[in-house]
This record gives structure tokens, sequence and C-alpha cells, in this order.
């Protein structure tokens, strides 16, 4: 791996043949090294590299493998005008990666849903490792949604079972993944699975598309219609 030294896991035949190759840039080292230590034992995924700063991000995703996921912090001080600004640095040097914002900002999602930027998830960086890995799964598999793609959502209610409706009712109420697994005292796994559920009956594919259709069904409707 570019970057950093790590265990290499045991390989993992994925969909493709082969492990998530999983890119991590965040400026704060003592995160980078909890997530890259999390990760490096993930028998899916492979670390291609980790960067600190953009700089060296722009070096590293040249020289390592093509990577499928792109995980970045959203402010990083100094190097760019704005999170915007370097998103779209990754976005234009990772064309072929889905990129994974990984934040502190608990207002992000709806400002990034109103700009339509193009990215597969948003990470709080309050919510556990686990959370993360579900993420970069989740991301491995879909491709970020437009506006448009929105459009063919199939609100087909009865295609929820009882605890489906349930996890798409506190995620109304804004609670997260982690939250919800507290909650009802299952494991955050059981909770994304479900999440990933409600998703794909619903026709959406990411994180966006589900707040979208938080916010057009509203959460009075939302609890008429699992009753």
């Amino acid at each position: 791996m570019v970057g950093t030294s790590m265990r290499t896991s045991k390989s993992l035949i994925f969909k493709n043949g082969r492990r998530i190759r999983v890119g991590l840039v965040d400026d704060h080292p003592i995160i980078l090294l909890g997530l890259e230590q999390f990760l490096s034992q993930q028998m899916d995924v492979e670390l291609v590299f980790t960067a600190t700063t953009i700089q060296e991000y722009l070096l590293n995703v040249k020289e390592a493998a093509p990577c499928d996921v792109l995980v970045i912090d959203f402010s990083m001080p100094d190097e760019a005008k704005d999170g915007f600004a370097w998103l779209r640095v990754a976005q234009e040097t990772a064309r072929d990666a889905k990129i994974i914002l990984f934040t502190s900002q608990l207002y992000l999602t709806k400002i990034c849903h109103g700009k339509n930027v193009g990215v597969s998830e948003i990470v709080y960086k309050g919510d556990s490792q686990q959370v993360l890995l579900e993420a970069i799964r989740n991301a491995a598999d879909i491709e970020a949604c437009s506006m448009a793609d929105m459009a063919s959502w199939d609100r087909d209610s009865k295609k929820l079972t009882k605890k489906e409706w349930e996890v798409l009712l506190w995620l109304a109420e804004g609670m997260s993944v982690s939250e919800i697994a507290g909650k009802k005292q299952r494991s955050i796994k059981t909770i994304s699975t479900q999440k990933r559920s409600v998703m794909r009956k619903l026709g959406i594919k990411n994180d966006f598309g589900l707040m979208s259709y938080l916010e057009l069904e509203g959460v009075t409707k939302i609890k008429k219609e699992s009753r």
C-alpha cells in the first residue's frame, strides 16, 4: 500500500473476483490510523493508499492501484478553498471511484443533496467504524445517483416488512444507523442491512436519494403508511 505499511489480509473473492480497493484521505493521523487498522482486518477490503494532505493524495492516487471507493475528509484545512473545491479535485483525479464523504458536519447531507454533487455516501465521524464499512460495501455496488434517477422510484409500501418500516421511520426522524441499533439493541450490521433492503425495494440508490424520499414523504405520511 502506498503511503503506509500494513499487514496483508487474506484474499477474498468479491463479485468481480477481488476485494474492494479503498483509498483514505483525512488530515487527522489518529483517525486515519484507526481506520487503517480496522479496514486491514476486513476480508473483502484492500486498502491501497492513505493520505493526510491533498498533496499527498495527489501523489498516491497516481502511484497506487486505482481505488473502487475513495473515503475523503470533507474539510482539509489550508489546502482547498472549501470542501466542494476539494471534492471536485477528488472526482477529477479518481474518476472511476465511488466517493464517500467522511465528516463531522451534521448539516452536510442536506447541503450536498441540494447541490446534487454526485457522491455515493456521507458518513459522520461520530458513527462507528462499522457504519463506514457498510457504506464502503454499499458504494462498491452502486452508481452515484442524480436527481433524474429519483423519478423512477417505486414507492410500493407493501414491499416493506414491519422491521423495515421501523427503520425507515427512525431514519425519517433523523436517527443514524448507530442510534437505531442502540435503540433496538440490534447490531449495526443488521440495521444497515435493513436500510439497504428498504432502499432497494424503493428503488433508491444512495443516501441522497433516501433523504429526498424522506423529505418528500415526510414523517407523518410514513407513520400512516406503516400501520
